[in-house]
């Protein structure tokens, strides 16, 4: 009867602490979600090959660097290229090493899709794995992005696609014109878990 008793009081710790570790895992896998995204910063903008740092308005644009521009547009190709900063914010604390998960997590891959003034435009995916750390801390993940804007802006003309440029310059209150739909993969402690439906990332805080 002894050795009956011992061996039911170890079945039940055991199951308790299954249940606890399954819990865990799912509060684990919940938090994930939490997860919240925002346009942080633009920069290194070069439209048509010239630089946008550092300009306000269209009459910033040097003599010879308006030539080239309207160059590109006789040409029918106006290339934007800049770098979207990405800020990944990971609110959860974790549960603690014994527990198996310590609030950490890698944005493994996320597929996005830039669209500008809603309109979609170019895709991408991460150039490598971003490690996410819990306790609130932030990420950036910058991605690096090269349109042609002639091909989807034809119509805004030279001096509408040069506003857009300014516009999103270090964000610059343009950022708004800019979004990024996208489909995230963390990989954790379990194996790797994509996001069940796509987001949007704007220059705003997302959940």
């Amino acid at each position: 009867m002894k050795t009956l008793h011992s061996y039911i009081t170890l079945s039940l710790c055991l199951l308790v602490f299954i249940c606890l570790q399954g819990c865990n895992t799912v509060q684990g896998i919940m938090s994930l979600q939490q997860l919240t995204y925002s346009i942080e910063s633009i920069e290194s903008v070069y439209l048509g090959g010239v630089s946008v740092g550092g300009k306000k308005a269209i009459n910033d644009f040097s003599v010879k660097e308006t030539l080239t521009l309207a160059l590109m547009v006789s040409t029918k190709k106006m290339p934007l290229r800049m770098t979207v900063n990405i800020a990944v914010k990971n609110p959860n604390k974790g549960m603690g090493e014994s527990n198996g998960f310590n609030g950490s997590a890698t944005l493994k891959s996320m597929d996005w899709r830039l669209l500008i003034d809603d309109i979609p435009t170019i895709n991408g995916n991460l150039s490598k794995p971003f490690e996410i750390p819990g306790n609130g801390q932030t990420t950036i993940v910058p991605l690096e992005m090269s349109v042609e804007l002639y091909e989807y802006l034809e119509q805004k003309g030279y001096e509408g696609m040069a506003n857009l440029a300014l516009a999103v310059s270090g964000l610059g209150g343009g950022g708004a014109r800019l979004k990024i739909d996208a489909l995230p993969t963390v990989s954790t402690f379990i194996g790797d878990i994509q996001y069940p439906n796509r987001i949007t990332i704007v220059d705003k805080e997302f959940r």
